[in-house]
């Protein structure tokens, strides 16, 4: 029982910890990002890849479903298929400065009538962004079976795997008292038939290259 009682003393104590900090963390600079803003940052080369404008809005290829943006509240989403010859990758990138904005990836997926079979965890080495971990996963989709994908985040301070990763790292830039803390959600899907995990691999290695060039490495 002492034991018991001293355990929640400690817990206790390190829920007011907790919420001191929140309650003295200075107030968060909110930075006008949008959607508009997201397009004009992501990549539209990805070493021999354009993407392909939508008539309606040259900054993406398609508009994401409404369902999604109702579901996560982002600043906004950016789908984009990158073309070169007869290859292509369907690349989504979604960014918020809420966690909450972060669910589990099968809420993007529903939202294009995928259904994930498969998963598991994997990485890969960039040049300039270092080693990325990433998910790597099997879908189906009404009679088509077998499509592979790939998604991953960044935070503030390092990429993570899964959601419930980036969340945890969000929490604990909030506890630093950190003002930029935003995140992004990367998706990546190819197009044809043949493609292999490491064809997606390397495609992600340019994307991330490309990306942080343009974007300054905020994508």
């Amino acid at each position: 029982m002492e034991g018991l009682t001293k355990r929640a003393f400690i817990f206790g104590g390190l829920l007011i910890i907790a919420g001191s900090a929140f309650t003295f963390m200075p107030k968060v600079q909110h930075l006008n990002r949008t959607e508009k803003w997201m397009e004009s940052i992501a990549p539209a080369k990805v070493g021999t890849y354009d993407y392909i404008r939508s008539p309606e809005n040259i900054g993406c290829s398609y508009k994401m479903n409404e369902f999604t943006y109702e579901e996560l509240h982002p600043y906004g989403i950016v789908p984009r298929i990158y073309q070169s010859g007869d290859k292509s990758f369907d690349v989504v990138l979604i960014a918020s400065r809420s966690k909450e904005s972060f669910h589990d990836p099968r809420v993007c997926f529903r939202a294009q009538q995928w259904t994930i079979e498969d998963e598991k965890q994997d990485s890969l080495e960039s040049p300039d962004r270092g080693t990325i971990p990433l998910t790597i996963v099997r879908m189906s989709n009404g009679g088509e079976a077998g499509r592979m994908a790939a998604f991953f985040y960044r935070g503030p301070s390092r990429f993570y795997a899964t959601t419930d990763q980036l969340r945890r790292g969000l929490f604990i830039e909030q506890l630093k008292m950190k003002q930029d803390i935003d995140g992004v959600f990367y998706r990546f899907i190819p197009l044809y038939q043949g493609a292999t995990v490491e064809d997606l691999k390397q495609f992600i290695i340019e994307y991330l290259h490309a990306a942080k060039q343009s974007s300054g490495a905020y994508f």
